[in-house]
């Protein structure tokens, strides 16, 4: 989860320096979750948080695309990435470990699919997928991450394939994405 939280704090500084744009409101999309209130239940903001909208994805889907025009392509589909970090000492482990256990009550009950889910020692990652309905695409993916020392909540959506997920498995080196199958054939 470091890694995330340097990353995250990487693209949070190329924020600073890009205007702010319009969106589409993008709460009525099968693959949204809404975190926002996450900050009122543990009564901190986040350490880090990054809000990526479709306009700002885009221009980051350019300045990758002379490098990787697959990369390019996936964050083309990708239409919002919700990142929030909260670091040791920052929140009561009661009340995150309720709000996360609520979170993924709402998922499971709006047919979203667990598919990795870790208990061991202080570790606690679910991460669910919302598919269409033929399997074939993922509009949105919720990462629900806690140890001891930081917690990490994440909302991505768009309309990726499960080979989108493999190739940027593949990309940035995570085994657990690169032979992602969703219908059991593989």
């Amino acid at each position: 989860m470091k890694k995330i939280c340097q990353v995250m704090t990487r693209i949070s500084l190329l924020l600073l320096f890009i205007p702010a744009l319009s969106v589409a409101d993008i709460t009525d999309h099968p693959g949204y979750v809404d975190l926002s209130d996450i900050s009122a239940i543990l009564g901190v903001e986040p350490a880090i948080q990054v809000s990526l909208q479709t306009p700002l994805l885009n221009i980051i889907s350019r300045v990758v695309e002379h490098e990787d025009r697959d990369a390019a392509d996936i964050l083309a589909r990708i239409e919002w990435v919700n990142v929030n970090v909260f670091l040791d000492g920052q929140f009561d482990r009661d009340s995150l470990a309720g709000y996360m256990a609520e979170i993924a009550d709402e998922l499971e009950a709006d047919y979203w699919e667990r598919i990795v889910r870790v208990r061991e020692d202080d570790a606690y990652v679910d991460v669910y997928f919302q598919l269409s309905e033929d399997s074939s695409r993922i509009y949105g993916i919720t990462v629900l991450a806690a140890e001891e020392s930081e917690a990490v909540l994440v909302n991505i959506v768009g309309d990726l394939s499960v080979d989108d997920i493999n190739a940027l498995g593949g990309h940035f080196d995570i085994d657990e994405l690169i032979n992602l199958d969703l219908d059991g054939n593989g």
